[in-house]
C-alpha cells in the first residue's frame, strides 16, 4: 500500500516509470531499515536516500 502511495506521489511529480521508481525506492528503504536493526548504524538511512536521489534524477520528465 505505501508502495503504490509512493508511485501516485512520483508521477504527480512528474517521474518517469514513477511506480516502478517507487518499487525501487521502497527496497532501498526497507534494506536500509533491516540493515540499521542488524548492524545499529542509522548510516545506513542516508546511503539509501543517497541512491533513491540518484535513481530520480535521470527519471523526470
Amino acid at each position: 500500500m505505501l508502495e503504490t502511495h509512493l508511485g501516485a506521489l512520483l508521477k504527480r511529480a512528474g517521474v518517469r516509470d514513477a511506480h516502478r521508481r517507487a518499487r525501487e525506492i521502497w527496497l532501498l528503504s526497507e534494506g536500509a531499515i533491516s540493515l540499521m536493526l542488524v548492524h545499529g548504524d542509522r548510516a545506513y538511512a542516508a546511503a539509501a536516500a543517497d541512491a533513491a536521489k540518484r535513481l530520480l534524477r535521470g527519471s523526470s520528465r
